[in-house]
């Protein structure tokens, strides 16, 4: 076989493009931190990548979305601490109000007890990231407003006629019919905990964490009706702000003073502060459990990284001799040519 000058010309020019096509590739690499880009390129381990990478966008969706939550779960607790305050102090001075017979006395409780209720209503409508804490997923406006005719509404509904059926909050309209309180609705989210559905295509709050706040839970709803020792009936509120504003207006005069049904209201306004201690404590388990998940999180994106980069990464050390040994084969191929190629070529390539 006949060895022509353009077959030997053409030879070394494959052997360089070789030696740079080589190079450019492990430069490619070390600068991408990745071994390639292309799922052409390793079909086994690029699937195995999409895998992980989509897990990883999920885990830290899912901090993102957890990181929010305990946010709101601050604020709800904060709040709900405030409320408590208030409640103490509302409960002492109704006790100075009920022992200290004077009417100047029960005027100036009576005052003061309006002022604690305002900053009940304050609380009930504190946002945190533009949402109301205590609206359940009314982001719209205040859930708690009090109308013309002094009346407690909650997302629009008098809270004296909110009824619970079945663990769902009910009213009957002006029509007689029964409807559902307006925003109503619990709020999930995601934290890997396997997200699941009813047959109804409701998710199931075993596998999802709660995130949203109905006042009516913590605050109180509807009335209750007692009975005194002579025999008369009277409706009690269950909402701590009603419950205030009535032993406000007994002590102010504007409803007739009743000493029986003063202690009962009195009472009432304890017990009503003791159920809301016990929803700050449940408050705190779900905060602490969020700690929980999250370091679950932090666990699995760690171990998930340290996959993504077996799978894509490169190591410096290998990369950094195949550079050496893809130069050395580039020079030698250079300094054979010198002997291989007519002298006229090798000054045109230089």
């Amino acid at each position: 076989m006949r060895i022509t000058q353009n077959m030997i010309t053409r030879n070394y020019l494959n052997s360089i493009n070789f030696s740079q096509e080589n190079m450019a590739k492990v430069n490619q690499r070390v600068s991408s931190s990745r071994r390639y880009t292309r799922i052409s390129e390793n079909l086994a381990d690029g699937a195995r990548a999409l895998r992980v990478r989509k897990q990883l966008a999920d885990i830290r969706q899912q901090k993102a979305d957890a990181r929010d939550a305990k946010g709101l779960l601050s604020s709800a607790e904060s709040n709900l601490r405030a409320i408590n305050d208030v409640l103490v102090t509302a409960h002492e001075k109704a006790l100075r109000g009920e022992n200290g017979p004077m009417e100047s006395v029960r005027e100036e409780v009576a005052k003061e007890i309006d002022n604690l209720k305002e900053q009940v209503l304050q609380f009930m409508n504190t946002q945190y990231a533009g949402k109301f804490v205590m609206g359940g997923v009314n982001n719209k406006e205040a859930p708690y407003k009090v109308d013309k005719d002094g009346v407690l509404r909650y997302n629009g509904v008098d809270i004296n006629s909110i009824e619970s059926v079945n663990g769902e909050y009910q009213y009957t309209d002006e029509n007689g019919d029964v409807q559902t309180i307006p925003y109503d609705k619990d709020v999930y989210i995601d934290l890997g905990l396997g997200l699941s559905y009813s047959d109804g295509g409701q998710i199931d709050p075993r596998s999802a964490f709660k995130v949203s706040f109905n006042g009516l839970d913590v605050l109180g709803f509807g009335y209750e009706t007692v009975t005194l020792e002579d025999g008369s009936t009277h409706d009690i509120p269950n909402n701590v702000y009603n419950l205030m504003d009535k032993i406000g207006d007994m002590f102010s005069g504007d409803e007739p003073y009743n000493d029986e049904l003063m202690g009962v209201m009195v009472d009432k306004l304890e017990k009503e502060r003791e159920s809301m201690f016990l929803s700050i404590t449940e408050i705190g388990n779900r905060d602490r459990f969020l700690d929980t998940v999250v370091e679950r999180l932090d666990s699995d994106e760690l171990v998930l990284t340290e996959t993504r980069s077996d799978l894509e990464g490169v190591k410096d050390t290998e990369e950094a001799i195949r550079m050496s040994m893809y130069e050395y084969s580039w020079l030698a191929t250079l300094r054979m040519g010198a002997k291989l190629l007519p002298q006229s070529l090798m000054d045109y390539l230089n």
